[in-house]
């Protein structure tokens, strides 16, 4: 059975090529891995994740011009990888107000699906904290999704949550 990091090329293999895109800024190469990311074969999006990954850590902004692309990613929900991703790098963006209404109400539904991964509702929760100061409001859904969910959180997730209830 094939495996999205098990053939021929690596994960690390991916990780780099993700790293020379941001450091070079090179567009040409990010709109193929922002098509793979839009891909529904579970394994090319998790190679496409695992590139774009690494182009977030060197250069988020480079994915500015392709935000409906992310938000169908993460819409779509291939594979945990897409939303996983897709939150990362929204988190690290400050968005227009043409997608905020939509990445905060698909926010709150990732992180109320309990099903859902502890990373992926880790990064959904710390794009809605990013919004506090914004729309202080939203404070009262999230605190009493939170604090639901305290009691029987992973580490990561209380830690996250502790921290943004503590700063807002």
């Amino acid at each position: 059975k094939e495996t999205a990091f098990g053939g021929s090329i690596s994960y690390q293999e991916y990780k780099a090529e993700g790293h020379r895109i941001g450091s070079s800024s090179d567009t040409k190469a990010l709109a193929k891995w922002v098509k793979g990311l839009l891909s529904e074969n579970a394994i090319e999006l998790q190679r496409a994740s695992a590139v774009c990954y690494a182009i977030s850590d060197v250069n988020p902004d480079l994915f500015r011009p392709y935000i409906a692309e992310i938000i169908s990613t993460i819409r779509k929900n291939v594979h945990d990888a897409g939303p996983r991703f897709g939150f990362r790098v929204l988190y690290e963006m400050n968005l227009d107000e043409d997608f905020l209404g939509e990445v905060i109400d698909l926010s709150f539904d990732a992180l109320s699906k309990k099903s859902n991964p502890i990373a992926v509702r880790v990064f959904a929760m710390a794009v809605i904290g990013n919004y506090l100061e914004q729309f202080p409001y939203l404070k009262i859904e999230l605190t009493a999704i939170l604090k639901d969910d305290l009691p029987n959180a992973s580490a990561g997730y209380r830690s996250r949550a502790k921290g943004i209830i503590k700063k807002h």
